[in-house]
């Protein structure tokens, strides 16, 4: 209100709003984050946070207009953040999560990958767990990377380098529980040997939020087992999924386990009151996850000869197309041509 020209104090503003939230000015003006971050960038066109902090309100392929008539993209804003601070270690993590595949130009010439980004962004924070574990995730199973300072590091160390600099890094206890096999385990750079089970219970431990994690642990069980968090709390392979799915109803792989449970016939109540049986649950994974072969595979087996069901977009499948669907997503799936066969 003092200064109406002090960038610094539009950008501050921004970060105290969340997503979709705007604050009204003394002047009356009601300004939204993207707003305020867009007005800082009009006031100080240099000002690398702005850009980097403006490009975290967009999602991915959106775009926005800046008040002198440039439209940018995410990727764009990233780009530029980096180009006014070469050595702001997210800018560079964010412009990596922005690409699946291929590389992007820097406003220097230079052309980086995901891969490259990624290490950059560690080269610059050391300490950034965030990245270590995403790093990891991008590695082929018994992929190696280097960083620029010459470590050679597996996916398996990324992920304990993330423990280490974040032991509450939940997504890294799961990451690293996925590169063990079946009774394998794993030493943490504190000493710790932790089965593949145990890293996903200390992943809920460290954020009881985390519905993978409840996901990764059910299919650690078998039929009727049950596991004991770390605080105390006793849950089967049943009650994981439906924990799963209380913390993340958009979750297709949940519904689909949890509908393995179950025998033919069965149902289940989920914690929100709502009983559905193994149809319904087949039914609300492919509705999640459209190409999820063994979804209409299993769901075929749930109809007898001649039967049919709808799916929740309104589509009448028969067993026969379901399966025929089965074989479309996945044409090496022998089971639902052998189901196929039979019907």
């Amino acid at each position: 209100d003092l200064d109406p020209n002090y960038s610094f104090a539009y950008f501050c503003l921004g970060t105290t709003l969340a997503s979709g939230e705007s604050v009204k000015l003394l002047n009356g003006q009601q300004m939204s984050q993207q707003q305020l971050y867009i007005k800082a960038i009009d006031l100080d066109p240099n000002y690398s946070f702005a850009y980097f902090c403006l490009g975290t309100t967009l999602a991915s392929g959106e775009s926005v207009k800046l008040l002198n008539g440039q439209q940018m993209s995410q990727q764009q804003l990233y780009i530029k953040a980096i180009d006014l601070d070469p050595n702001y270690s997210y800018a560079y993590y964010n412009l990596g999560t922005t690409l699946t595949s291929g590389s992007v130009k820097l406003l220097n010439g230079q052309q980086m990958s995901q891969q490259e980004l990624f290490i950059k962004a560690i080269e610059l924070d050391p300490n950034n767990s965030v990245v270590y574990t995403n790093l990891g995730r991008i590695l082929t199973r018994g992929g190696v990377v280097k960083l620029l300072n010459g470590q050679q590091m597996s996916k398996q160390e990324l992920y304990i380098k993330a423990i280490d600099v974040d032991p509450n890094n939940s997504l890294a206890y799961i990451c690293l529980g996925t590169t063990l096999t079946s009774g394998g385990s794993v030493k943490i750079l504190n000493g710790l040997q932790l089965s593949e089970l145990e890293l996903y219970i200390k992943s809920i431990d460290v954020d009881p939020n985390n519905s993978l994690a409840y996901i990764c642990l059910g299919i650690t069980l078998t039929r009727g087992g049950v596991v004991k968090l770390l605080n105390g709390q006793q849950m089967s392979q049943q009650e994981l999924y439906i924990k799963a799915i209380d913390l993340d109803p958009k979750k297709s792989v949940a519904y689909f386990n949890l509908g393995i449970t179950l025998s033919r016939g069965g149902s289940v109540k989920l914690l929100n009151g709502q009983q559905m049986s193994q149809q319904e649950l087949y039914i609300k994974a492919i509705d999640l996850d459209p190409k999820k072969s063994v979804a209409y595979f299993n769901l075929g087996i749930t109809l007898s000869r001649g039967g049919s069901v709808k799916l929740l977009n309104g589509q009448q499948m028969s067993q026969q197309q379901l399966y025929i669907k089965a074989i479309d997503l996945d044409p090496n799936y022998s089971n639902a041509y052998n189901n196929l066969g039979a019907t």
